[in-house]
């Protein structure tokens, strides 16, 4: 009985020790620095790897657009470009996405080519997670590599950079083309969007399904988020509220930084198919956390847009702390950083619900 009082008693003081750490981080300036790297210029093994110590807080966005309304404002509409973004977790999202599809297209000419443009993060069969990544690299001979180290190194080194180079490669080889997995996959999300383009064929217009390309230098940041969130675990678990905020806040810039290489090269792919085929009208069907990034692409590539449909909140496909973040992007239009105080305040938020559960 005593041990007990005195846990709940030392739990107690540690919480609100905690959380006092979190408020007075919400009026510091806390500056985080790492690196992008410069990928493997090749596939073949042994390619020489090139890093470059740089901020990835961003370029200057003052004049660009947040959101694809700001974009309306800035470019002249043209039936050229719809846009859907929503959640993409259960059936009723896809069903919800096809219905606005359906409501965008209503005015375009069923004779007139459609391009549906679909989200493809990363080829099939790679590791999601740092757990997953140091699974698949374990090295009975002699010791492992610790990728949670490594993910997290400034710079990152060699080797292991490599390693990751090489295993995208790979994956990406043994894909080849994503559209047999779009087509056959059980995933119930996929399984009910490709049902929805189907009807939406059947009922007269020409559906042209492409997919998004994946890019090395994103799967390495969304790795690399995950390990900046496994280390604010574990620096919150340790009372170091400093760290964590912190390392919450690094792991938020690679998770931006991974969207917006998605981002570019999509827009890339899209301007390209648009000179090809300047008579078709393209959908993108897209994710919340894209909305912001969209924009900004679309302005660089002077892509006009049409037409924009968002769901922030889905609550049958999302748990709590993502409907934080949906909120957050609905006012925001991007992640939130440590930069701004919107951001910071959003990131003590996460950090203090960890430590009241």
């Amino acid at each position: 009985m005593v041990h007990t009082i005195f846990y709940f008693k030392t739990r107690r003081i540690c919480v609100v020790s905690m959380l006092a750490v979190l408020f007075l981080l919400s009026h510091c300036d806390v500056r985080l620095h790492a690196d992008i790297i410069t990928m493997p210029r090749t596939a073949n093994d042994g390619a020489r790897v090139e890093s470059a110590t740089m901020s990835l807080a961003g370029r200057n966005s003052t004049n660009l657009p947040r959101s694809v309304h700001e974009l309306l404002s800035i470019h002249p509409t043209s039936r050229s470009v719809g846009m859907v973004f929503a959640a993409h977790g259960v059936p009723e999202d896809a069903d919800w996405a096809i219905g606005q599809v359906r409501e965008i297209l209503r005015d375009v000419d069923r004779n007139r080519p459609i391009v549906v443009w679909i989200e493809h993060a990363e080829p099939l069969g790679l590791p999601q997670t740092v757990r997953e990544l140091q699974e698949q690299f374990q090295n009975p001979k002699g010791p492992a590599i610790q990728w949670s180290r490594e993910l997290m190194r400034n710079p990152m080194r060699h080797e292991p950079l490599s390693l990751l180079f090489a295993l995208f490669k790979q994956a990406q080889k043994q894909e080849a083309d994503p559209m047999p997995f779009f087509l056959k996959t059980a995933d119930p999300y996929t399984r009910h969007l490709r049902a929805g383009l189907g009807r939406l064929n059947q009922e007269g217009w020409k559906i042209q399904i492409q997919i998004e390309k994946p890019a090395f230098e994103s799967y390495l940041r969304t790795l690399q988020w995950n390990a900046m969130n496994r280390a604010a675990g574990h620096w919150l678990s340790l009372g170091d509220g400093r760290k964590a905020f912190a390392s919450l806040g690094m792991a938020y810039r690679f998770f931006a930084r991974s969207l917006e290489v998605r981002d570019q090269v999509l827009g890339r792919q899209m301007l390209r198919s648009i000179k090809q085929n300047p008579d078709a009208f393209h959908v993108v069907i897209r994710g919340i956390a894209h909305e912001g990034g969209m924009s900004r692409c679309f302005f660089d590539q002077k892509i006009s847009v049409s037409s924009v449909i968002q769901r922030w909140y889905q609550p049958a496909a999302w748990g709590n702390s993502n409907v934080r973040i949906s909120d957050y992007l609905s006012q925001y239009h991007e992640l939130p950083t440590i930069e701004t105080s919107a951001g910071r305040g959003f990131i003590l938020k996460q950090l203090r619900g960890s430590v009241a559960r």
